[in-house]
């Protein structure tokens, strides 16, 4: 979520707003309705997260796990920590809290106990990077086209893994701390960095014909392999579909943020200017979105008698009121009060 150079690109940033805009729809939106964003989104976060990695700022395996965990684990604590506060404010959501509960969450990263469940994605994404390490040794001296072939053969068996856990992890059939989503994630992240010269080339002589290409392949992708899920490493009715109708979903993302920023006007600039907002403040964004939204269905369910729940079909002024309130107000007001602390010189996100 946080780049790791000082020169930011804008079409990058952008691209990151979008995937804002997307985590939100698929939390505030019926999940039956959400096909096509839980077929990308989450991949393109580590695609984006691999494209801007700098490896040359990290010389040990030590440097790179102490800076990460800085980075991301501590941002996961402080969240986890307001949003526990949160939850124990609220009678009903404390009355469904258990300790046994938080502590297999803490297994499975599926924080709903504290009511925010979308901050696996940091501890997720700080497994990519330990794991990033090892594997660039191993791989550093291969050439490029067996690296490929590597990566495809070993993206293909992880897309099979869960199956194999039901035979050793007995109660749960998964790695602890969404580890198995993590190695996954690292498909994505590494073919990014490791072919960042491509990609960057690639995208930056990207044209409409090729978008409409590339969204076309995304539909056909979605529409054969119906519902996915990284998260829960659920990879649709044909599995092996899965990595190129996610490719598809990036690179139209991605390139529809290429032709844009090549654009220029008054209105232009100022929908770039809003998506590069999203994007630079993305991991705050992210960290709470989650937890604004089960505050808005709570507030209605009590206030009016509903009965609505995440990821629920519920009435459709409320799917939309969740994701323009959360979007457009509960979003820029965090990020302004972490901009108020860090400026008073408190710097926890």
């Amino acid at each position: 979520m946080a780049t790791n150079s000082n020169t930011r690109i804008e079409w990058i940033d952008m691209a990151k707003g979008v995937g804002i805009f997307l985590v939100i729809a698929g939390h505030t939106f019926a999940y039956s309705n959400c096909d096509f964003i839980y077929a990308f989104h989450m991949p393109l976060f580590f695609f984006l997260s691999g494209l801007v990695f700098n490896d040359k700022r990290y010389d040990t395996f030590k440097e790179i796990t102490v800076k990460k965990g800085k980075q991301l684990l501590f941002p996961w604590i402080i969240i986890y920590a307001i949003s526990l506060c949160v939850t124990l404010l609220i009678p009903m959501w404390r009355a469904n809290m258990s300790l046994k509960s938080m502590l297999f969450e803490l297994y499975t990263m599926n924080t709903n106990t504290i009511n925010n469940s979308s901050i696996w994605y940091l501890v997720c994404l700080f497994f990519v990077f330990v794991l990033y390490y090892p594997f660039q040794i191993v791989l550093k001296k291969v050439d490029d086209k067996y690296v490929i072939l590597i990566l495809l053969v070993l993206g293909l068996a992880l897309l099979y893994q869960r199956p194999i856990y039901k035979g050793v992890l007995v109660k749960y059939d998964r790695l602890p701390m969404k580890f198995d989503t993590a190695l996954v994630g690292l498909m994505f992240f590494y073919l990014a960095f490791r072919f960042k010269g491509f990609w960057m080339r690639l995208l930056n002589s990207t044209n409409v014909l090729w978008l409409m290409f590339s969204v076309l392949l995304f539909a056909v992708g979605v529409y054969f392999n119906g519902a996915s899920n990284l998260n829960s490493l659920e990879f649709g009715n044909i599995p092996l579909i899965w990595y190129p109708t996610a490719f598809a979903g990036i690179y139209s993302t991605v390139s529809l943020c290429v032709i844009i920023s090549r654009l220029s006007g008054k209105i232009i600039s100022w929908f770039k200017d809003f998506l590069k907002y999203y994007g630079v403040n993305s991991l705050v964004i992210f960290g709470f979105q989650s937890l604004f939204i089960r505050l808005y269905i709570q507030f209605f369910n009590t206030s009016q008698g509903l009965n609505m729940e995440l990821y629920g079909d519920n009435p459709s002024i409320h799917q939309w009121g969740s994701f323009l309130v959360v979007s457009l107000i509960c979003s820029p007001l965090i990020v302004l009060l972490f901009t108020k602390l860090r400026k008073h010189g408190i710097r926890i996100i």
